[in-house]
């Protein structure tokens, strides 16, 4: 069975000086449409968006051209697997919206290989997450005025209190010049995030 679902307005912005749909929105309308009794679910960045996406989401792994996906994902409920997809559509984005991170992030602690998030700010679960990977990114790796961090893959394992934002910590996990590994912690890992430099 195939569904199709259009992308809400409500996520359909552009955030601060982008021209793309960012990863937040992208997270944040997924989980918005599928069931919350999920135990996890990975989403894989493809391609910038820059357009209003349809969803696609079937109970078999569909086969599209390659250039056609900008977003890929899977969702596991027990031992079922559930795919999705988001495709192009013909429907411009237009709207912005305000995005500023920069008080969230100069609450957050660096120690060592470890990010603490210790202050309640108005932004979800995952925008301080990406925030938080993002602010260690641009300001202790080495910079490049050509290249950029871009998140191209989060994995998530389900937490009844993740949307509370209680004990978060990042967890550096892998690193090289070009790419990042962080582990999410609440208490306990409850999903990762790669990062590229492209």
């Amino acid at each position: 069975m195939i569904k199709k679902y259009k992308f809400s307005d409500n996520y359909c912005t552009f955030k601060g000086k982008r021209n793309y749909l960012h990863s937040t929105n992208i997270f944040d309308q997924i989980l918005n449409i599928i069931d919350k009794d999920f135990s996890e679910i990975e989403i894989s960045f493809k391609k910038k968006i820059n357009f209003k996406p349809i969803i696609i989401i079937s109970d078999k792994i569909c086969d599209f051209k390659k250039n056609s996906i900008f977003v890929e994902f899977f969702i596991k409920k027990k031992s079922k697997l559930t795919y999705g997809y988001l495709i192009k559509s013909n429907r411009k984005i237009t709207q912005y919206r305000k995005y500023n991170e920069k008080k969230f992030q100069k609450s957050l602690i660096f120690n060592k290989d470890i990010i603490l998030i210790k202050k309640r700010f108005r932004l979800s679960f995952i925008e301080k997450v990406t925030s938080a990977a993002m602010s260690f990114l641009n300001t202790k790796t080495q910079k490049n005025k050509k290249t950029k961090w871009y998140l191209v893959k989060i994995n998530f394992i389900f937490s009844k209190n993740f949307e509370q934002c209680r004990d978060l910590k990042l967890l550096i996990k892998k690193n090289s010049l070009n790419f990042f590994v962080f582990d999410i912690l609440q208490k306990k890992k409850i999903g990762s995030m790669l990062f590229l430099k492209k």
